[in-house]
């Protein structure tokens, strides 16, 4: 059977959800990442790189109708 899920239960689940792939970036990828790098250099081009594509997929979910 089929149920309406109100707007708040969808934001909800939307932000649980976006959390497990910043979960997943900072607990899976992050620390190889990290072993990788030789330099702060490159320590930090892999957070930029990590931000630029952390913040676009904020910025999208801050305007989206259900949050």
């Amino acid at each position: 059977m089929a149920t309406n899920i109100s707007d708040f239960a969808i934001g909800i689940l939307l932000s649980m959800s976006s959390g497990v792939y910043i979960h997943i970036a900072a607990k899976e990828c992050m620390p190889v990442v990290d072993r990788m790098a030789k330099t702060n250099q490159d320590r930090l081009v892999a957070f930029v790189a990590f931000a630029l594509g952390a913040i676009p997929i904020g910025l999208v979910l801050m305007d989206h109708q259900h949050c």
